[in-house]
């Protein structure tokens, strides 16, 4: 049986990224995750009007807004 990967809200999605060394707050996480700026993570699905996202999703997206100095 195939195991089901873990997806986390924005909230949980926030401190998971903060756990792996990204300072992000929730307020600019709901800012730049907002479908009418497109700038946010890939949404893995819709729990209702709530999205959902892949921590693997999470880790890419936030290593692509990531630039060097």
């Amino acid at each position: 049986m195939t195991e089901i990967p873990p997806r986390l809200t924005r909230k949980q999605g926030t401190k998971f990224l903060q756990a792996q060394g990204y300072p992000i707050s929730l307020s600019v996480f709901n800012k730049l995750a907002m479908p009418s700026r497109g700038e946010g993570p890939r949404v893995d699905v819709w729990f209702g009007s709530r999205p959902l996202y892949l921590p693997s999703d999470l880790l890419e997206w936030a290593e692509a807004r990531c630039r060097t100095a």
